[in-house]
């Protein structure tokens, strides 16, 4: 039960957060400050993001890249701990080093570029602090407890505050993935907006084209008249070449007659034409004989000849 009893001091030590959110305006040169007391060896951190608000719309604007925030954290002492200036969107972290009231102090810088009439600065802030310690021989004391008891109690602080530590990253991955989704969301709401103005004109230039559309169909009225009294004219116009169509009829029927003839006699042509070609190849070949053997009996006459006279010498 001692045991039990401690690490639940030591957990009520460890994991003292308190988170306090806000949401207000502020004018491009105006300063915020507000006071948040925390105890000592306390990790105080803060997140805020920015957007543009029209209170004549009534409407959320994107904000331009060209608007800075300063913040600054003072101790119960007045000491300045931390001063810088982000974009839009940013995050800070300071540790207490005493008891009480802690100012953060949040102002706008648009000297560069001004905001319109009746526009405002909306800006989100979420503050967390988180108290740790290590006071163990104090919590010992107090509560009267072995050194072992004290030993098992620190492992079990260790893993405690390694588990702390994997809860801030992933609250840190998640923080950037909202960034993220907001980012993405503002990239939709202008493409949205680049659409809207699109469909603007896509709308005038359906009314010019409604309009044309209307001359035209005027004009094609006018052609309609036209076209059925140049219709009637090609009507007989074709009447009277359908005539010379049958005339050239008659006069191709006489020419497919006479062609037919001349294949005839083309035919009568192609048969003596092979007869004699037969004729020719006949001469051809006995002539060829004659070539070939020529030689052959010239060369035997020649041979018997000088054989004679040598049985004659």
């Amino acid at each position: 039960m001692a045991a039990v009893k401690l690490l639940t001091v030591v957990l009520l030590n460890f994991f003292f957060t308190f988170v306090s959110s806000l949401y207000f305006h502020m004018g491009d040169t105006e300063r915020k400050c507000f006071m948040e007391k925390i105890p000592d060896e306390t990790m105080l951190m803060g997140n805020y993001r920015t957007r543009l608000f029209d209170g004549q719309r009534d409407e959320y604007l994107p904000v331009s890249q060209n608007i800075t925030l300063s913040v600054q954290v003072k101790d119960p002492n007045d000491k300045l701990l931390l001063s810088r200036s982000r974009g839009s969107e940013g995050s800070f972290r300071v540790r207490s080093k005493e008891p009480g009231g802690y100012q953060i102090c949040l102002q706008a810088n648009c000297s560069q570029h001004p905001l319109p009439a009746g526009v405002l600065l909306a800006v989100h802030l979420d503050l967390r602090a988180a108290r740790r310690t290590n006071h163990y021989a104090e919590i010992a004391a107090r509560e009267k407890l072995m050194d072992m008891q004290l030993r098992v109690l620190e492992s079990r602080f260790k893993v405690i505050e390694s588990r702390f530590k994997v809860i801030e990253s992933r609250f840190k991955v998640t923080e950037s993935h909202f960034k993220v989704i907001e980012s993405r969301f503002k990239v939709i709401e202008s493409r949205f907006k680049v659409i809207e103005s699109r469909f603007k004109v896509i709308e005038s230039r359906f009314k010019v084209t409604e309009s044309r559309f209307k001359v035209i169909e005027s004009r094609f009225k006018v052609t309609e008249s036209h076209f059925k009294s140049r219709f009637k004219v090609l009507e007989s116009r074709f009447k009277v070449l359908e005539s010379r169509f049958k005339v050239i009829e008659s006069r191709f029927k006489v020419l497919e007659s006479r062609f037919k003839v001349i294949e005839s006699r083309f035919k009568v042509l192609e048969s003596r034409f092979k007869l004699r070609e037969r004729d020719f190849l006949e001469v051809t070949q006995n002539t060829n004989m004659w070539i070939f053997w020529w030689p052959v009996a010239r060369s035997l006459y020649v041979v018997f000849i000088i054989i004679w006279h040598t049985k004659s010498w």
